[in-house]
Order: C-alpha cells, then sequence, then structure tokens
C-alpha cells in the first residue's frame, strides 16, 4: 500500500539503448536512481522497465551517447 511497482505506468520517456555504440562502462548502472539497469551475461547494461521513472539521467551520463530518449505513447 502507498508504494508504486511499475514506474512505467507513469513515466513520460523511456531510455533506448544502441547496443552497437554501447562500450559497457555501466555509468548508466552506476548512475541510476531507480536500478533500472541489470548487467547481462555478456556485460551489457540491460533496461528494466518497471524501474524506470523517466529521469533522463542514464541519457545524460553516457559518455558514448548510447542512450537516447523515447517519448512514451
Amino acid at each position: 500500500p502507498g508504494v508504486v511497482k511499475d514506474m512505467a505506468a507513469w513515466r513520460t520517456y523511456t531510455p533506448v539503448i544502441d547496443y552497437s555504440k554501447c562500450i559497457k562502462c555501466m555509468t548508466c548502472w552506476m548512475n541510476c536512481p531507480d536500478s533500472a539497469y541489470k548487467v547481462d551475461k555478456k556485460g551489457f547494461p540491460v533496461f528494466i522497465s518497471v524501474n524506470c521513472k523517466g529521469c533522463g539521467i542514464c541519457v545524460e551520463h553516457c559518455p558514448v551517447k548510447c542512450i537516447s530518449k523515447k517519448e512514451m505513447k
């Protein structure tokens, strides 16, 4: 009660990762205030939709700009 379990229900933007540009630095994972990333077996960040509130911090911190914001519809 009183705790939102699925942040995707109210966010405006969602991150989109271009894995061809990703250098596996995990800056998105380290800076995400909502723990919306995990690491897959190959070392790439994987976005967890239900944890994301769409703040865009991952987009701003990515050193190679492989993460962009997509407007939710």
